[in-house]
């Protein structure tokens, strides 16, 4: 009756508002053309990861669980292959509904596929719900569409292919190590994979770690090839790049059953991140091994890390450089953190500078958007990469997307109580992209609070937007009011 309904609705706009009859006796059959509702049409030359596809919540309100959506697209004039990535309204990659992408070959897109088709996952269905960017990286994007309903079937299998669910065999943790052991056929097309979730390396994957991997090549293969990627599909290069034990034509000869790869130490916050994925070609995987490396699960004070999802920054690489200090009373650093346009630099902050947090208590930081960046985007992390939500919402000075607009150059985040403690006994990463940071104060450095106010009485008082947008001569409206450390809310009339 509902989908009878649909039907008459649909043709009720189609003909200028007047419905065409249809006989609710007759049994509804769907069809692919009657299931696919074009919610964005258009041309999007995304180049390499520099635009995106934004779909906003209203389109996707009737979204099922297991709906499939359809992205239709060209691989870029000269390009032997392009990726797709969608992510959610933060521009946070929706992993489970990106390991659903069909058409992928060796987890890109060969020249000359026209479409991919994705899974809304039904964990992942309120993110999506919520709007989403497609992104691209060298295709051109001339639709996306919303189909009918998948069903189990039609998921990447599960067996050797292992996209998602439930990892084959099993791991055992040890002080130094943390082994996996099973048996994965990698097949002979590289759709099939085994994909390591981070919580089950990430007590040993440190400065110095390596990844021994034992196999078999395949009975009547003459040779057989491996990968080693981020839980995105991105292949992990440096880390692949240390591979032991290949011939001249970079494979493993018949009868080889064992490599080892030197885990980069710019690849391990991503791999923290977004797991692993070792995939191949006529190899059967038997065993994997993590080997501890300095600082496992710990991080230094300022460093390069992060995961790379994206964002609208302005291409630039990124860099850290600075000092920090601490006491009972809180934490500073102060230099130059430049937050490169893939979100892989980081702030790191250890555990044992943030003995003083506590909730309520305030971390404020000074930052441009970077020149040549439309927006700067920020985000407050646990040591283990996954976001501290209930904090980093309160980040002040943001528009409605939680971007900074240029000219913002301030925001303040209260550490909220869910995070206090594990602020304390992990750590903190801070990540963006399009911004250049200059200083994270947490807490008053040295000063009680008394001696924290009159501080700030010398110094002079700016005035902001709630834009974050500094204002020289403030007047009839809210004001964001900061002299020194001390951020208040003000009205002027």
């Amino acid at each position: 009756m509902l989908k009878n309904l649909i039907v008459m609705l649909a043709a009720s706009f189609v003909s200028g508002g007047v419905a065409q009859a249809v006989n609710p006796v007759v049994t509804y059959e769907e069809s692919q053309a009657e299931t696919e509702t074009t919610i964005w049409t258009g041309e999007c030359v995304t180049g390499k990861w520099g635009k995106r596809v934004k779909i906003l919540a209203d389109k996707l309100e009737s979204v099922q669980p297991m709906q499939k959506v359809i992205v239709e697209f060209t691989v870029a004039e000269g390009a032997e292959s392009g990726k797709l990535d969608i992510k959610d309204a933060n521009q946070k990659t929706l992993s489970g509904i990106n390991s659903t992408a069909s058409n992928l070959v060796g987890g890109v897109y060969p020249a000359g596929t026209a479409s991919s088709t994705f899974i809304v996952l039904p964990d992942e269905l309120d993110k999506f719900k919520g709007g989403i960017y497609v992104y691209g990286n060298m295709v051109v994007i001339t639709a996306v569409k919303l189909g009918g309903i998948a069903d189990e079937s039609e998921l990447p299998g599960q067996g050797g292919g292992n996209t998602g669910g439930d990892m084959p065999g099993s791991i055992t943790t040890g002080d130094d190590n943390v082994t996996w052991t099973g048996e994965v056929n990698l097949g002979t097309d590289w759709s099939s994979v085994l994909h390591i979730k981070p919580a089950n390396f990430r007590s040993v994957l440190g400065n110095g770690s390596r990844l021994i991997v034992d196999f078999k090549v395949n009975d009547d293969d003459t040779y057989g090839k491996l990968e080693i990627d981020f839980g995105n599909y991105e292949i992990a290069s440096a880390t692949d790049g240390s591979c032991t034990g290949l011939n001249a034509d970079g494979c493993f000869d018949s009868g080889a059953t064992t490599t080892t790869y030197d885990i980069a130490d710019g690849d391990i916050a991503n791999f923290n991140r977004r797991g692993m994925i070792i995939k191949g070609y006529n190899i059967t995987l038997e065993k994997v091994v993590f080997t501890k490396g300095e600082n496992a699960g710990q991080g230094g004070g300022n460093q390069g890390g992060g995961g790379n999802h994206g964002g609208g920054g302005s291409g630039t690489s990124g860099s850290v450089e600075g000092t920090d200090s601490f006491d009972a009373t809180g934490y500073l650093w102060t230099g130059k953190a430049v937050f490169s346009s893939d979100w892989s630099t980081c702030i790191e902050i250890s555990p044992e500078k943030l003995q003083c947090v506590t909730p309520g208590m305030e971390i404020n930081i000074d930052f441009s958007v970077q020149g040549g960046a439309s927006y700067g985007k920020m985000e407050i992390d646990y040591f283990d990469w996954s976001m501290a939500e209930a904090t980093d919402k309160t980040a002040t000075n943001t528009d409605s997307y939680a971007c900074f607009q240029p000219g913002t150059v301030n925001t303040m985040y209260t550490i909220a109580a869910a995070d206090a403690e594990r602020f304390r006994s992990e750590g903190m990463r801070i990540k963006g992209t399009g911004l250049d940071v200059s200083r994270i104060a947490i807490g008053q450095l040295g000063q009680s609070a008394v001696e924290a106010v009159e501080s700030d009485m010398q110094l002079p008082v700016e005035y902001f937007n709630l834009n974050g947008m500094k204002v020289e001569a403030p007047a009839d409206g809210i004001f964001i009011r900061r002299q020194g450390a001390h951020v208040t809310k003000v009205v002027i009339r």
